[in-house]
């Protein structure tokens, strides 16, 4: 597996909760390139981590679910 791209780190705000978020791009030998999102949630004493991907080549399909289900996300 090789990292294609590896984008700056943010902060976001989701459904009122703060997450650090890291997002970069990988490859697995000839395969299509994935689109890989991490979610990191602080939650008291504890860290929630919600990793999200899909391959680049099927955005149309996957954007809208990865939306939905990002918006529904709650700890």
């Amino acid at each position: 597996m090789k990292l294609l791209e590896w984008y700056p780190a943010r902060l976001e705000t989701i459904n009122g909760m703060t997450a650090i978020v890291c997002t970069y791009r990988r490859q697995l030998e000839d395969h299509p390139p994935v689109l890989v999102w991490v979610y990191c949630f602080e939650n008291n004493d504890r860290l929630v981590i919600l990793t999200m991907s899909y391959r680049e080549n099927e955005t149309q399909i996957w954007k809208p679910l990865f939306e939905k289900s990002l918006s529904s996300f709650r700890i």
